[in-house]
This record gives C-alpha cells, structure tokens and sequence, in this order.
C-alpha cells in the first residue's frame, strides 16, 4: 500500500497531542500496517520506528519513555483487554517474551482486530539501563491462496509430499511464514486429499477458522454445511502444551497426517 504522501511519515504517531498511550499507539500501528510496514519497533527513550521500504523509518513525532512503554507491553500482552503486569516481571528476569496480540483499533467496523505477532525483551535503550525492546509484526486475517504466490511448480511439488521432511527455510523476512500458511490453506480447502493437519508454533500466528468447512451440493438433496476434514489443531507452545519436546508422543497418539513444526531452534524442537 502506498504511503499516505499527506503525513510525513515520522508524524503517522503524535505522541505530542496527548491521549491514552495505549489507543494512540495502536491507532498509529493500525495505519502504518496499512501503510506498508512490515515490522514496527517501539522502545523505550526512542521514536516508534516502522520498517517500509526495505529500511526503518521514524514514525512518532516525540520519544516514548518507559514507562509509557512498560504500560504497552502490558496491554499487548493482556491482548488488548486488561493490562497484565506478569510480562514485566517476566522480562526483568531476563526472558524474552513471543506471542500474539489481537488488538481493537477505533474503527467503523465494531468487528475488527489487528492481529499481531510481537516479541519483546528486556534491553538498554539509551538512557534506559533496564529498557523495554518491542517489535511487531502484522498478521493476515487469511493467508493468502498458493497460486497467488507465484510459486515454480518444482516448490509446489516438493512443499506437500505424501511422506516425508520438508523444511522452509530462509532470512527474516523471507516469506517463511506466509509460504508455510499458503500450504496449509492449500490442504485445507482440497476435498480429494482429506488430512488431519496439526500444527506447533511459539506463539501462533496464522489462524484458519472454518477453512475445512464446505458448503455440500448435491443433486436432489437440500445444500448442507459440514466438514472436508478435521479442522487444523493449533497448539501453542507453553499454552496448548508444555515443550516441544512433547510434541512427538502427541503427534503418535493424535494420527495426525500433517505434522508442522513453527520453527526448530533446539534438540527437542
């Protein structure tokens, strides 16, 4: 999307007009996704900085102090809702933290939430010796269609083997994630293959409600809402399951077909 050549970029976010610190940054957040950004960084004693054009750019007009940020991290991590204090404690002890943050920007649409994926971490930031380090990273509300990606046939071939490993590998920012929810939106909405897909991320990101639901048509019979396979089971690391060395007895007992893994950074994963 193209940015909004009306606003220099660095004032996208007046943080000099005042207001609840929680709705002006999520507002400004809202409108640099829809700007083009890719990642937005917020710090403590730093500027809000928006990742567009293969480079960050300023995007507050004034530096936020940590506190202000502090009260961010809170009610990310509260989803939005009430502010929870625990991820504080839990960076203080030095453990970064990932997860997903649904967020309610003013809109027109009462229904609409800016989906996130937001690691944050206990770091000196200037002047700050104990600041706060948050990056964020928009996710769809649907992963985009396989064929859309333009894809060389031998990818698509190699991605969805009936047995076997692959692996989806690349930089930051490479399209590891959007690749891997195209597959499976792929599996999902193929009657000819039915699969149960299960899948172990830290934390989630893509979600696909209802993606194995079909709307059946057949001759002489009323037109009926029901399944292709089972739904995608998404289980979150530290939530859904304890370590992903847990994973594998799961997997055995579950008969899970399709078996994803978000990431693998140790042994056990």
């Amino acid at each position: 999307m193209e940015q909004d050549k009306e606003t220099p970029l660095w004032q996208v976010i007046k943080l000099s007009q005042g207001g609840p610190i929680k709705d002006v940054l999520v507002q400004g957040i809202d409108r640099l996704f829809k700007m083009g950004a890719s990642d937005i960084t917020i710090q403590s004693d730093d500027f809000v900085f928006a990742y567009m054009d293969r480079k960050h750019q300023q995007a507050s007009d004034m530096r936020l102090d940590h506190g202000q940020v502090s009260l961010f991290a809170s009610y990310i991590y509260g989803n939005g809702q009430n502010p929870d204090q625990t991820v504080l404690a839990k960076l203080n002890e030095g453990s970064p933290q990932d997860f997903e943050a649904e967020l309610q920007p003013l809109h027109d649409e009462p229904d609409y939430l800016l989906r996130c994926r937001v690691n944050a971490c206990s770091a000196r930031v200037g002047i700050e010796a104990k600041g706060i380090s948050i990056t964020m990273r928009t996710i769809p509300d649907k992963p985009h269609a396989l064929s859309s990606l333009d894809l060389h046939e031998d990818i698509v071939e190699s991605i969805m083997p009936t047995q076997g490993l692959s692996l989806v590998c690349g930089i930051t920012g490479s399209g590891k994630s959007t690749l891997l929810s195209s597959v499976i939106r792929e599996m999902l909405e193929n009657p000819e293959n039915p699969r149960k897909i299960m899948l172990f991320e830290d934390p989630i990101e893509q979600v696909y409600t209802r993606m194995a639901t079909h709307r059946f048509s057949e001759p002489e019979k009323p037109t009926r809402i029901g399944g292709r396979m089972p739904e995608a089971a998404q289980m979150q690391i530290g939530l859904h399951i304890r370590e992903f060395g847990m994973v594998v007895p799961k997997v055995l007992r579950s008969k899970g077909d399709v078996v994803v893994m978000g990431e693998m950074r140790d042994k056990d994963s």
